[in-house]
């Protein structure tokens, strides 16, 4: 919806909105974008080299370390996606949304969390006057997606500014 709603060349939930295997979804991709901050196996960073197709999203150390360490070329990765604050509200607006989700996330395995634990998880998502897109939820996603849509020059207020994508010889050697 909100990619329509903004004509935003993207689609979401891909698999919903077409009736194609995943053998036949990846043909037709022409790279393959990978922003999870959470990652079961990892196999979404190895998926695309066996379809021969190139990989950009951001980096997760505790998966991704193995397969640097076996000789996979992922440098197409970043650390964060940082978003200005003032996008979403600024830091009360964000403290607002964690504070009630971590707290629920907590009670499900029986623990408390107080100010420490939301302080924690705020600062994981803050740099100085920055947030890591990747660490709103989807309101303040859109949010953000939205008043990136309204600018000028969106590049300049991101970080990094691109996505920056590998080259067709470094996903087919990944393949290997």
């Amino acid at each position: 919806a909100l990619a329509r709603e903004l004509e935003l060349p993207a689609v979401f939930e891909l698999a919903q909105a077409v009736e194609l295997s995943f053998p036949e979804v990846m043909a037709a991709a022409e790279t393959v974008v990978t922003t999870s901050v959470a990652e079961g196996f990892g196999m979404a960073f190895l998926e695309p080299f066996l379809f021969g197709k190139t990989l950009c999203g951001r980096d997760l150390p505790d998966i991704t370390g193995d397969f640097f360490a076996a000789g996979v070329e992922l440098s197409g990765l970043y650390d964060r996606l940082d978003v200005p604050l003032e996008w979403i509200g600024g830091v009360g607006e964000l403290r607002a949304k964690i504070a009630p989700s971590l707290a629920a996330s907590y009670a499900a395995y029986g623990r408390e969390c107080g100010r420490r634990e939301i302080a924690a998880a705020l600062a994981a998502a803050v740099d100085g006057e920055r947030v890591d897109f990747g660490r709103l939820d989807e309101d303040l996603q859109a949010r953000a997606i939205r008043h990136l849509r309204s600018l000028s020059d969106p590049a300049g207020e991101i970080r990094p500014p691109a996505l920056a994508r590998q080259d067709a010889v470094t996903a087919e050697a990944n393949r290997v």
